[in-house]
């Protein structure tokens, strides 16, 4: 069912996934890489975690397929569900204050994304009207559900022009962004001459959640308030999930790779410019990580990702790349 659930979301957003689950003692675990559904469920690491915590019978699932916005997918911390200190949140839409909040409210950040002001929200008042209450204040769009430890067996569901569908029978409250989705995932198994086959028939209840709203749910609906973030006439956005996946992925692998070789030279010029004479060009004198050769980057070369530079075999090098080299020394 997970494995339905997820890979049929996949066409909304396939730069990471994820999966979190509550047991009964309010205990919760996660796991979230950023990769397409299809490859996330057919991974060991995934199927490890179904395996060990799947038989404990969760009372909470909560899985998400993202389409990256605010926040690089390579960096854990930015996907969902959205995770720092005790509660656990996934979140569907925009939101365009949430700098302002975390700066009202005083709250830390945990993440680069928009949505994770909905996480230091819950992380902060729980799964409570309280709550539902500061989610009001933000602006943008959303369909929203959080999960916290110290509220066992309740979840947090809302939405304000994000598209939410409802569905329940005897065993399960399922919610999806699409009502085709809890079709596709709900329907049952049966066993026939040692094959499976998945029956067409399904006996759900269905029900469009209502929009601008918010509920706390356990055993059954504790609370039932208004939460408007949305403005104005929703419009699903086109995403482009699979004709821009490759571009989307080397975007943010040079930008995460520039990140990190910006703060790299940071720390050299903390320590050694102060040294140089700014009326000179400044250089760079590095070791060759394989053959350990002195060498010195022109000014032009310092900035440049490692990985296009090599040791050069005409001056006695190994002629292998550089992009292991993470020290240096600035000279003039």
């Amino acid at each position: 069912m997970i494995r339905l659930f997820l890979t049929g979301l996949e066409h909304r957003g396939n730069d990471a996934t994820g999966v979190a689950l509550q047991l009964a003692n309010g205990e919760l675990h996660m796991i979230k890489v950023n990769v397409p559904a299809w490859n996330f469920c057919s991974r060991d690491d995934y199927k490890e975690f179904i395996d060990e915590w799947l038989p404990q019978n969760p009372v909470t699932v909560l899985l998400h397929t993202r389409a990256a916005t605010k926040g690089n997918p390579n960096e854990p911390k930015n996907n969902h569900p959205m995770f720092m200190a005790s509660g656990m949140a996934i979140h569907n839409g925009v939101i365009r204050n949430d700098d302002e909040l975390f700066k009202k409210w005083g709250l830390e950040r945990g993440a680069e994304t928009d949505s994770d002001i909905i996480r230091a929200i819950v992380d902060k008042w729980g799964v409570t009207e309280e709550s539902v209450s500061r989610l009001n204040q933000i602006r943008g769009t959303a369909a929203v559900a959080a999960i916290h430890p110290d509220f066992p067996g309740k979840l947090l569901l809302g939405r304000s022009g994000s598209p939410l569908s409802l569905g329940s029978n005897e065993n399960f409250f399922v919610w999806a962004s699409e009502k085709n989705i809890i079709h596709r995932a709900m329907r049952p198994w049966v066993e026939r001459m040692g094959l499976a086959w998945q029956k067409q028939s399904l006996d759900m209840g269905f029900s469009t959640f209502p929009d601008n709203t918010c509920w706390v749910l356990g055993n059954e609906l504790e609370f039932h308030g208004e939460m408007k973030n949305s403005h104005g006439t929703y419009q699903e956005p086109c995403r482009r999930v699979y004709s821009g996946w490759k571009g989307r992925q080397d975007q943010w692998k040079n930008e995460l790779e520039a990140e990190k070789f910006t703060q790299q030279e940071k720390i050299i010029n903390v320590e050694h410019i102060e040294n140089v004479n700014n009326n000179e060009p400044k250089r760079l004198k590095i070791n060759c990580p394989h053959c350990n050769k002195a060498l010195v980057l022109k000014p032009e070369q310092q900035y440049m990702d490692r990985k296009y530079l090599s040791c050069p075999i005409k001056t006695g090098g190994c002629g292998k790349t550089l992009e292991e080299s993470h020290s240096g020394e600035v000279i003039n």
